[in-house]
């Protein structure tokens, strides 16, 4: 869904987007596409591959194995991005997730075509939420350029809501959570980001991605660094890292106190060790 509008986001600025499907979701990213609002206009500026397809005349395999064909077709179309779903199905790496041979046999392919890229990466569900690294591989990880975690935010709700003022079903609203994991050219964006999806129920979907907190509280940021550690840590090592990857200075007994105080659905727990360690209960 999120790929979805960024190719509206690029295709309504008047760029084209090849989206690559290695998964045969077609009529999945086309409904979704005119859902979301996609003019005629802007269909235009996207084309669609699906390299397993029936309406695939070359021949099929691998990202790395029809890279050529893509690049064809890219300069043939002017084609300013690729979107590719997803990594495991355009690559023979199998069972092997993220492994060295298949992660140089991708980007090399992505070499080959020559594009802005985004790829999809549909990680296991027993991973941690928002793993540092792409199946946890060092491969993956050290050849993209930019990496996002994705998840449903913390507070997202998507139960039906009934507006009785109005006699009408109000939107299932889905939040979803970004949070930068690497960033090559440039410093990491260092809070999470927030975009928002509500599906009306007569089929149509708008996009808030100015959704979400504006800034998130110490004990949020607190909270997000020890689940990422999934150990407990002494109050001088939270404080760092709260700097590190949210970009906020906080003072270390302003820290002390946010951990030892009761927060709504964050609960800190002090460890009596030396020092003295806090965790986060998930």
């Amino acid at each position: 869904m999120l790929s979805v509008y960024f190719a509206k986001c690029v295709a309504e600025n008047g760029r084209s987007v090849m989206v690559i499907d290695f998964e045969g979701h077609d009529g999945e990213w086309g409904r979704r596409a005119r859902d979301m609002g996609f003019t005629e206009e802007q269909l235009k500026n996207v084309h669609y591959r699906e390299p397993y397809g029936q309406s695939w005349e070359a021949s099929s395999g691998t990202l790395h194995q029809i890279a050529d064909n893509i690049r064809q077709d890219c300069e043939r179309f002017k084609i300013s991005v690729i979107i590719i779903d997803s990594y495991t199905a355009a690559t023979s790496g199998g069972g092997d997730m993220g492994g060295q041979e298949a992660a140089q046999e991708y980007f090399k392919a992505l070499a080959t075509i020559g594009c802005t890229s985004l790829t999809l990466a549909h990680v296991t569900g027993n991973s941690d939420k928002f793993p540092a690294k792409p199946f946890g591989s060092v491969f993956v990880h050290n050849f993209a350029r930019e990496t996002w975690a994705i998840n449903a935010a913390e507070d997202a709700k998507t139960e039906i809501a009934f507006d009785a003022a109005t006699n009408d079903l109000q939107p299932t609203v889905m939040t979803v959570e970004l949070r930068n994991m690497k960033m090559s050219q440039r410093k990491k964006v260092p809070a999470p980001k927030f975009i928002a999806f509500s599906f009306f129920h007569d089929g149509h979907i708008e996009v808030d991605d100015q959704a979400g907190k504006t800034a998130l509280t110490i004990a949020e940021m607190a909270s997000g660094i020890l689940s990422r550690a999934d150990k407990a840590l002494p109050i001088k090592s939270i404080v760092k890292l709260v700097e590190e990857d949210y970009g906020t200075k906080v003072n270390t007994e302003v820290m002390r106190g946010t951990l030892t105080r009761r927060h709504r659905g964050i609960t800190f727990t002090q460890h009596e060790s030396s020092p003295i360690t806090f965790s986060v209960q998930k």
